[in-house]
């Protein structure tokens, strides 16, 4: 039951609040601009801009993976399936992710950007999601009951996964949109690591750009589909197929 209470967790979530999070994150890591600008922007072209199909797509993916290894390495330490859950979450969502940063911060159409290269940080993608996962099933209780503690577990682990996993998030968006990052002189997309480390060194900073963002989007995320996920999970259960 895992493998459908997890597609259906995430894109509740993603529709709720989580697509629209994720395209201000993005718009803030690439411009710089203030929140409320990111915010208008998206507005402008739609909520869930970008998220049909490939978001849609990406949802129905990524959150089996997470479920189904939690659930079936239960008797491993919490960090080595974490660790593999995101390895699994982020080799399957790589192409989907990069088709969906397009759209969002390109405005391609949805048949444009099969042209592009669909694996382009894949390696920062896996780096992201395994860290990103191991983290939070370091810190976070899921089997905790009561929910007002096991809030206060994803918050934290949410904190120190993004302490943690922000600096790849941040080279994964760049790289997979082909624009400009803020202060670079030429897209990050494409370019040799010593061009991208000297970027970076001129502004360190920008590493952690829409921080913020991403704890909101990250924490909500996390949340829904640790609860709600569990409580779809129980229900499917209780009907045979």
């Amino acid at each position: 039951m895992e493998l459908l209470a997890g597609p259906l967790a995430v894109i509740s979530e993603k529709i709720l609040l989580g697509h629209c999070l994720e395209s201000i994150k993005m718009r803030k890591q690439i411009s710089g601009m203030s929140y409320s600008t990111c915010f208008r922007r998206q507005l402008n072209r739609g909520y869930l801009h970008g998220y049909f199909p490939y978001g849609l797509i990406q949802s129905s993916v990524k959150g089996a993976p997470v479920l189904f290894v939690q659930n079936n390495l239960s008797n491993y330490h919490p960090f080595v399936t974490g660790l593999l859950s995101g390895v699994a979450q982020g080799i399957c969502v790589t192409p989907l992710q990069r088709y969906k940063t397009l759209i969002v911060t390109k405005n391609l159409k949805l048949l444009e950007v099969i042209k592009h290269n669909p694996f382009v940080g894949i390696l920062p993608m896996i780096c992201r999601r395994s860290l990103d996962w191991g983290c939070r099933s370091l810190f976070i209780n899921k089997y905790e009951t009561n929910k007002w503690n096991q809030l206060i577990s994803i918050v934290k682990g949410c904190f120190i996964s993004n302490i943690v996993t922000m600096p790849f998030d941040f080279l994964l968006t760049n790289k997979q949109s082909e624009l400009r990052a803020a202060g670079a002189a030429t897209p990050l997309n494409g370019t040799s690591l010593t061009s991208i480390r000297k970027q970076i060194h001129t502004n360190p900073g920008i590493l952690y750009r829409g921080f913020c963002i991403r704890m909101l989007d990250s924490t909500h995320h996390t949340a829904w589909l640790l609860i709600f996920g569990n409580i779809l999970v129980d229900t499917l259960n209780q009907f045979t197929f």
